[in-house]
């Protein structure tokens, strides 16, 4: 995500209850709960969701004209 800042951003409250939250508006966009899988596993997916939606709301490069 080179060149602009992360729109979503992951978050752990006090409790350690974990969320991904948007900065563009200051909305909660997802929560995660680890349930019995290992915490591994939990990072992992939100890795993935975190990439995913930050692709997703990052700038696009417009084709250059020739």
């Amino acid at each position: 995500m080179a060149g602009h800042p992360q729109r979503f951003i992951l978050r752990r409250s006090q409790a350690d209850a974990w969320f991904i939250k948007d900065l563009s508006d200051d909305s909660l966009v997802c929560f995660v709960h680890q349930g019995k899988r290992p915490i591994e596993k939990t990072q992992a997916m939100v890795k993935v969701m975190l990439d995913a939606l930050n692709a997703a709301g990052a700038p696009r490069k417009r084709a250059q004209e020739s």
